[in-house]
């Protein structure tokens, strides 16, 4: 859930995104232990998809602290603030929001982990004629993808340095009461990914990714919606100073 104390971890997120047209997004990342029960982590992202759609530019700055760390479970908090822009010609055309989770683990020894939570977040846009919404959502390093306010991700050590993941939850895109139901999703993704160890500790994890990110949603009459996928591969280090 946290770092150790004063272990930096920067990461690397390339994610290509298909619906009607494709997309393609770096994420740049940085993460630091402050204790061994709270750390800071802040990333931007560059969109790198063709000229024929307007890029979105998302900066990110949040905390977690852990208060509940035994050998089963781990409970923990986090606050998130983060804007977006669009490169879209509009003045102002930019949100803000802040998202509020808490996370949780359940550990059984090294062969299993399932990480959950609950996170809600409020958006500002900065028009001055747009109203506020919320969502029950997070959002990571890749601004054309919302992921559930509430993610279930299940993970299976294989072998010791190789794992497999089974990624899913619940959201919504928008509390506002005209489209809530509309906005309601489930994704379904899978996860395959292996620590490199240096000295008997981990140097960094390289982890695969495909996910439908819409799987299930309210506004497809014809679920699954497999039309938007998203493939990735993140790339996490870990250095102590």
């Amino acid at each position: 859930m946290t770092l150790p104390k004063l272990v930096l971890s920067p990461r690397l997120d390339f994610t290509y995104d298909r619906s009607l047209t494709s997309a393609v997004n770096l994420g740049i990342g940085l993460a630091l232990g402050a204790t061994d029960d709270l750390s800071f982590d802040t990333h931007v992202n560059v969109p790198l998809q063709s000229a024929s759609l307007p890029a979105i530019h998302e900066f990110t700055a949040g905390a977690t602290y852990r208060f509940l760390n035994l050998d089963l479970v781990e409970l923990g908090g986090r606050l998130e603030f983060g804007a977006f822009t669009v490169d879209s010609g509009v003045p102002d055309d930019a949100v803000l929001r802040m998202t509020a989770m808490v996370p949780f683990k359940l550990h059984a020894g090294k062969i299993f982990r399932l990480d959950a939570g609950v996170a809600i977040t409020g958006l500002f846009p900065v028009d001055g004629s747009t109203e506020a919404d919320g969502a029950l959502a997070t959002y990571g390093s890749d601004p054309n993808i919302v992921g559930p306010g509430i993610p279930i991700q299940a993970t299976i050590q294989i072998i010791e340095p190789l794992f497999a993941g089974l990624d899913t939850g619940f959201g919504m895109l928008t509390f506002r009461e005209d489209f809530a139901d509309d906005g309601c999703f489930a994704p379904l993704g899978l996860r395959f990914g292996g620590t490199i160890p240096m000295d008997d500790r981990p140097l960094a994890d390289v982890v695969g990714n495909f996910t439908f990110p819409y799987f299930l949603l309210g506004a497809d009459p014809e679920p699954p919606a497999t039309e938007v996928w998203q493939v990735g591969v993140s790339v996490r280090a870990y250095a102590p100073l």
